[in-house]
C-alpha cells in the first residue's frame, strides 16, 4: 500500500480552487483501505508487554513520520489499549520532533471515545496565528482520527468543523504562510479536512446528514462533497460486510 509522508512536498494532498479566488485550498487525505474494513487472517495477534517494553515499542514506531491506515490498524491490534496513556502523553508533548498527526491517527484506531477529548484539545491548542505547514498536517490527521473514533461528540465536532464560523471562533486570525494561505484560505482548508474526516466515519447518520446539506457546500467544494459522500458510503458498506463476516464466523 502507498505510504503517506507527513512532511514536505511528498505529502498526500488533494487540491481545489475556489471560484473567483487565487487561493488554493489544500486538504490532506488518507488512502481508503478496503482491507481495513474486512476481517483478515494475517492480522497480528496482541502480545503482552511490560510498561518499559511498551514505551520502547512506541518510541520505535514514532521515530519516523511515514505511515498508512493499515500500519495504524496493525499497531492497535498488536499492542492494544495499554499504549493509549503513552500516546496521549506524546500528543501533549512539546517535542516538535514527535509526529503528532501520526500519534493522533493511532489513537483514533485504538483509543476509542476516551481518546477523543485529548485529540480535540490538541487541535485547539495547536492552532496559532502563523501555522507551520507540518502543524496544519498534524491537525488534519487529528481531525481524521476523530472520524475513526466516530462517537457522537467527535462527529458533532467534525460537523461543526465544516462551517467557517467554527474555525473563526477558535482562532480568528490564523494563516498558513508556507502554503500561501491567508486566513480565509486556512479556514477553507480546515473545513475540507473536517468534511473528509466526517465522511471517513462511514456512519449512516453522517451519510444522511451530508445528503441533506448539499447546498452547504455549493461554491465551497462541490467535487470534494461528492468524494466525501462516496467515501462515507463505501465505508458504511465495508462495516456492514465486516459485521456479516463476524456473525457468520460466530455461527
Amino acid at each position: 500500500m502507498k505510504r503517506i509522508l507527513l512532511t514536505g512536498a511528498a505529502s498526500s494532498f488533494s487540491m481545489s480552487k475556489k471560484a473567483k479566488s487565487s487561493v488554493f485550498i489544500i486538504a490532506i487525505t488518507l488512502p481508503f483501505c478496503g482491507a481495513c474494513t474486512s476481517m483478515s487472517p494475517e492480522k497480528p495477534a496482541k502480545r503482552d508487554f511490560t510498561p518499559s517494553m511498551l514505551a520502547t515499542k512506541v518510541q520505535e514506531e514514532f521515530s519516523e513520520r511515514s505511515f498508512d491506515e493499515k500500519s495504524a490498524e496493525n499497531f492497535a491490534l498488536e499492542y492494544g489499549s495499554d499504549t493509549v496513556p503513552i500516546l496521549i502523553e506524546l500528543l501533549k508533548s512539546n517535542d516538535a520532533l514527535i509526529p503528532k498527526g501520526k500519534v493522533a491517527i493511532y489513537l483514533g484506531k485504538l483509543g476509542g471515545p476516551s481518546a477523543a477529548e485529548p485529540i480535540r484539545e490538541f487541535i485547539t491548542n495547536a492552532l496559532q496565528d502563523e501555522l507551520p505547514k507540518d502543524t496544519y498536517l498534524d491537525i488534519a490527521y487529528a481531525l481524521h482520527s476523530l472520524g475513526f473514533i466516530g462517537n457522537e461528540a467527535s462527529l458533532n465536532y467534525l460537523r461543526q468543523g465544516t462551517y467557517p464560523e467554527f474555525w473563526n471562533h477558535i482562532s480568528p486570525t490564523f494563516t498558513i504562510p508556507e502554503l500561501k494561505l491567508d486566513h480565509y484560505g486556512a479556514v477553507q482548508a480546515m473545513r475540507e479536512a473536517s468534511l473528509r474526516a466526517y465522511a471517513r466515519s462511514g456512519k449512516k447518520t453522517v451519510i444522511d446528514d451530508l445528503l441533506k446539506r448539499r447546498d452547504d457546500f455549493k461554491g465551497f467544494s462541490d467535487h470534494l462533497y461528492k468524494e466525501a459522500l462516496e467515501e462515507a458510503q463505501q465505508r458504511n458498506s465495508g462495516k456492514k460486510l465486516q459485521k456479516r463476516k463476524l456473525e457468520s464466523a460466530l455461527k
